[in-house]
């Protein structure tokens, strides 16, 4: 079964790394057929997948003592209809998840397909059986996708590939947060123009300066960008 996988496994896990999802040694596919779990061996070099670094397992003969892989896609598909996981380790991502406890996105594309990314926040990560009892719950409230604090992500959906453009979506969406939030500091100390000049003159308008109050120290932002243009204000003269 494992060789009748490598194909699908190393074009997919060659699209995670050409695009930064995920790092060489720290991504892992896995497919579940019946009750047999298909997974990648963790660890291994993500961009020289092997038919011997696809492993089986049967549910009905789990290991006594299973790697922390193994078990949380244990635990995700025993808590969803999920056929396929991406497990992967986006920088961005576990930067963020040191602050949050759940990612909010920014943009439209991203929130319409995960809403958000919850952040799993486990004591102690060599609990193998405490971290993987987290991480089912998330995914059987609806969740496609979530990252464990100081571990990885993990996508879960249908097939390899609908999981694997969860991830690249979560890493992409994550990014732009971090940069708003590089971006709005750099914002806040930028100087803005007056709205009036300080150099008006009373006689090109109504009232002077002074009349304006304080309006002249007043930030002036426009209601639309100014690269859409002077808005058309021809219906005053309709009226």
């Amino acid at each position: 079964m494992g060789i009748s996988h490598l194909k699908k496994f190393q074009q997919i896990a060659d699209f995670l790394i050409e695009n930064n999802v995920t790092g060489l040694y720290s991504g892992g596919l896995s497919v579940i057929e019946d009750r047999t779990i298909v997974y990648t061996n963790g660890l291994v070099d993500f961009s020289k997948l092997k038919k011997e670094d696809i492993l089986e397992v049967s549910l009905d003969a789990f290991p006594e003592k299973p790697s922390l892989d193994l078990l949380i896609y244990k635990s995700i598909y025993e808590s969803s209809d999920a056929k396929s996981i991406v497990r992967f380790n986006s920088p961005h991502i576990t930067a963020m998840a040191v602050f949050e406890e759940k990612i909010l996105f920014l943009d439209y594309e991203t929130k319409s397909l995960l809403k958000s990314l919850p952040v799993v926040r486990p004591r102690d990560l060599m609990a193998f059986d405490e971290v993987a009892k987290f991480v089912g719950p998330v995914f059987k409230s609806g969740y496609k996708c979530a990252h464990i604090k100081g571990f990885c992500g993990f996508a879960a959906a249908d097939t390899l590939e609908d999981a694997c453009k969860l991830a690249y979506m979560a890493d992409r969406g994550t990014k732009a947060l971090l940069m708003s939030k590089m971006i709005d500091p750099v914002y806040n100390k930028k100087e803005e123009k007056p709205r009036f000049n300080n150099n008006f003159n009373s006689n090109q308008g109504v009232g002077s300066n002074n009349n304006r109050g304080n309006n002249q120290n007043k930030p002036y932002r426009s209601a639309i960008p100014p690269s859409i243009g002077v808005m058309d204000r021809s219906y005053r003269n309709k009226r």
